[in-house]
């Protein structure tokens, strides 16, 4: 131990002893899909649905007995494979999700409409919270639960449309927060 931190030192019965080469191995497996900011981003930008494409990959046996492979499964294994090939560039618009996150405690009244010149690239949108509901502090729950989201799309696409769609979801994000 150091005024640092640790300090990492080989040890003793590791230099005498012969070793074997290094080899690798995987500790853990975690096949499910990532959060809903990034599954909805890739599913309107790339075409792919994340969580289709997991839902046929369970009705296939092969993954869990390979023996027992049927017609069936080639068939999913093929149609998994369609599914799975993102939309050519040409229709690729990016897409950014804006969450809003609660920022006091009171009761929630209605949400500020968002100006036409945004509206126009918000593709699709949720409101979680109702009128009159009882929204607790954040500050003192702790918890920081989102009021709504907002699916902003660019008009261009490519890196100029990466660009537009982040741009215009900080415009969604700071005029619905205020």
């Amino acid at each position: 131990m150091t005024d640092n931190g640790l300090k990492l030192t080989q040890s003793q019965l590791e230099t005498t002893k012969k070793t074997a080469d290094p080899s690798v191995f995987l500790i853990e497996i975690n096949p499910r899909a990532p959060g809903h900011q990034k599954t909805f981003t890739v599913q309107h930008t790339s075409g792919i649905d994340y969580f289709a494409v997991h839902m046929l990959a369970t009705l296939s046996t092969t993954l869990s007995a390979p023996a027992l492979q049927t017609e069936d499964d080639s068939a999913i294994k093929t149609i998994i494979r369609s599914l799975s090939q993102p939309l050519p560039e040409l229709y690729q618009y990016p897409t950014h999700v804006v969450f809003i996150p609660l920022d006091r405690g009171g009761t929630f009244v209605t949400v500020k409409l968002l100006p036409q010149q945004l509206t126009q690239y918000v593709s699709e949108y949720l409101v979680f919270m109702q009128r009159g509901e009882v929204c607790r502090d954040p500050d003192k729950e702790g918890k920081w639960p989102f009021v709504a989201y907002f699916q902003v799309m660019a008009k261009l696409t490519g890196a100029e449309g990466g660009v537009q769609s982040k741009t215009i979801g900080e415009m969604v994000g700071s005029r619905s927060s205020t």
